[in-house]
């Protein structure tokens, strides 16, 4: 995220390519759950270039039987950078505390470490079990480097436990009022980030996909769109 004392802002749209083709009847530990493919995200500006893809690599035994939010992955994120492709790893380890019956266990909330192709540490994501179980919100902290060390601090965001306003699985085909997620994103100091929220993607993708799909806004350096 480029930060600036501008008020103009950049747009970029995180759409999910590949997914659950049918959440209504694939579901992981079911015969069918070894039908569903990795996740794949695309990221794209407001000139509708592609400026990032995020694509899941987990094997099949793990998605056939876990939830993605259970699955071991290693994630590749690959950065269009002035024409440069920039890759970074993000490796999560099982996260049963997730799940509502392990919510209240804050030490086995698992750590991200986000690496760059030489295997370097350049961030870790660690979720604030606290936040989570105790104030009704999932909430993640962005750090620079291995440490989790509140100097090395760089985002925080946070989300409604249950989705408000979207908690109900049947309304989310209705429209905008009832699929859209508001996250709360701010930097080390509590300051506001960027504008970050779950966006409708059409009556289709909302009740029968997991194509879900995200706008982020943000300050620019520049006044050009």
């Amino acid at each position: 995220i480029s930060m600036s004392v501008n008020n103009h802002k950049d747009r970029c749209e995180l759409v999910q390519e590949d997914g659950n083709p049918c959440k209504c009847c694939m579901h992981p530990g079911t015969c069918c759950g070894f039908c569903i493919p990795n996740n794949r995200y695309v990221a794209k500006n407001s000139k509708g270039e592609m400026i990032a893809e995020i694509q899941e690599d987990a094997g099949i035994c793990c998605r056939a039987c876990c939830e993605p939010w259970c699955r071991t992955t290693k994630t590749r994120i690959t950065l269009n950078e002035n024409g440069t492709q920039v890759v970074y790893f993000a490796e999560k380890p099982c996260a049963m505390a997730h799940c509502p019956a392990f919510s209240c266990c804050f030490m086995c909330y698992p750590k991200v470490k986000v690496t760059d192709f030489s295997g370097r540490v350049v961030g870790t994501i660690a979720q604030n079990g606290y936040q989570t179980a105790c104030c009704c919100k999932y909430s993640y902290d962005a750090y620079a480097g291995d440490s989790t060390n509140k100097t090395q601090l760089r985002w925080t965001v946070r989300k409604c436990a249950i989705n408000c306003p979207a908690c109900c699985y049947n309304c989310q085909c209705l429209g905008k009022m009832c699929s859209e997620i508001n996250f709360e994103v701010k930097d080390n100091v509590g300051s506001w980030a960027c504008d970050y929220s779950k966006v409708y993607n059409e009556c289709w993708n909302e009740c029968c996909t997991s194509k879900d799909k995200y706008l982020f806004q943000f300050p620019s350096e520049s006044l050009d769109d």
